[in-house]
Order: structure tokens, then sequence, then C-alpha cells
């Protein structure tokens, strides 16, 4: 299970939501069985098109990635891509859910996305286990991921 989480907080302003929005859209292009939340103070699911998110409000990281971990799957077959500026201005903190989820076998990705205030790197390093990717870097590696699930449906 692949699960793109998008910040839509107020950070999110000047640029990186309507980046990581196209990023998202790109993705479900090939990837339909993707599960889209969106977060700021609260977690959304999103359906179908994706093109009226906007910035606004604080950033409930923790929140968001939990809502991701506790989707219904099997935990190690789910990959979480979050796409964010690591700001974390509401709610619990991310970095002890991230840990959790990553012993249970869950993938966190972490995508760049600056916003109006920069990015927080250490928190994007600290959630994903170090796997902070750029734009680019995120496509490559999930072609990765679908080849690779792709090999295991193969197998059984």
């Amino acid at each position: 299970m692949l699960v793109l989480l998008i910040d839509r907080s107020g950070s999110m302003a000047g640029g990186g939501l309507d980046r990581a929005c196209a990023l998202v859209r790109q993705i479900k292009q090939n990837r339909t069985d993707a599960v889209v939340l969106s977060y700021a103070g609260a977690v959304r699911m999103e359906m179908g098109d994706i093109k009226d998110i906007s910035p606004g409000g604080l950033s409930n990281l923790g929140a968001a990635l939990q809502a991701a971990v506790d989707l219904p799957g099997d935990e190690n077959e789910k990959t979480v891509v979050i796409f964010s500026d690591g700001s974390c201005t509401d709610g619990p903190y991310p970095e002890p859910i991230a840990h959790k989820a990553r012993e249970k076998g869950v993938r966190i990705l972490c995508v760049a996305m600056k916003g109006n205030g920069g990015v927080n790197r250490r928190v994007l390093y600290d959630i994903s286990g170090g796997h902070v990717l750029n734009e680019q870097m995120m496509l490559h590696e999930l072609r990765t991921v679908k080849t690779a699930e792709k090999q295991k449906s193969k197998r059984e």
C-alpha cells in the first residue's frame, strides 16, 4: 500500500504545496492504488483531483503520520511518502510515531518541499530514518518500490 501524505499547512505557501500536489498527481497516474491524505491542523482523505488544496493553518505532522500508519493494510507492505517542509507546529511530536512505525515494517520516505519558511531537514531526516529525497529522487524511488512490489507478487 502506498500512502501519499501532503502537508497543506500555512508554511507550504510559496510554491511548496503546488509542487507537492503536482508530484502526487503524477504518481497517481501510475499508481492508482495510492491513498492520499493531507494535513494542516487536521488530517483528511483526499478523494479525486487534488487541485483544490490550499495552504493554511498549523502543521500537525504527528497526527497525520499516525493516520497514515493506522490505515488498514499490512504494515510490512506499507510505504508512506511525506511531502513536507518539516514544520511541526501542532499535535504530537512525529519522531516517536515514525520510529514505532518503522519498527513494525512501515517504510517512510520524506520529500523535502520548500515552502515559505525553508525546510527543516532534521525533522524530515528523523522521521524517515535518513530517507529524505528531493523531487527527482522521489520519482526514482517510487519506481523502485513498484518494481519490488511486482516481483513480490510474482513470487507469491
